[in-house]
């Protein structure tokens, strides 16, 4: 009888171990295929946003050239504006309170550190 016992547990014990690895079997390659989709997804994104970020046309060089030239225009703007407050023109003067103009030191450089 105790033959019986044994072979009974140990033909019960098997059957959960066995659900147990085909069920994380089945979660682990369920894991890599969602892994896969998600890589495939992700890699498309970033060709999409370097396709986007890497647009370099003549008109938008051309739009960098025109929007350069009009700062440059309203920074000469300024500066007429700033000199003529200090000559004492009382509307510049008046202007510059309004808008708190004032002339900033231009960015310096970044100098290569050794």
């Amino acid at each position: 009888m105790n033959t019986q016992n044994s072979s009974a547990s140990n033909s019960g014990s098997f059957l959960p171990i066995f659900l147990i690895a085909a069920s994380l079997l089945v979660f682990f390659i369920w894991q890599l295929t969602n892994l896969s989709t998600q890589r495939t997804a992700l890699a498309s994104t970033r060709e999409q946003l370097e396709e986007q970020f890497k647009i370099s046309t003549p008109q938008h060089e051309q739009m960098i050239k025109q929007s350069q030239a009009v700062q440059a225009k309203l920074e000469k703007i300024a500066t007429a504006l700033l000199d003529l407050a200090k000559d004492g023109d009382p509307d510049a003067k008046a202007i510059i309170a309004k808008y708190n103009i004032s002339k900033q030191a231009p960015a310096a450089s970044p100098t290569p550190s050794k």
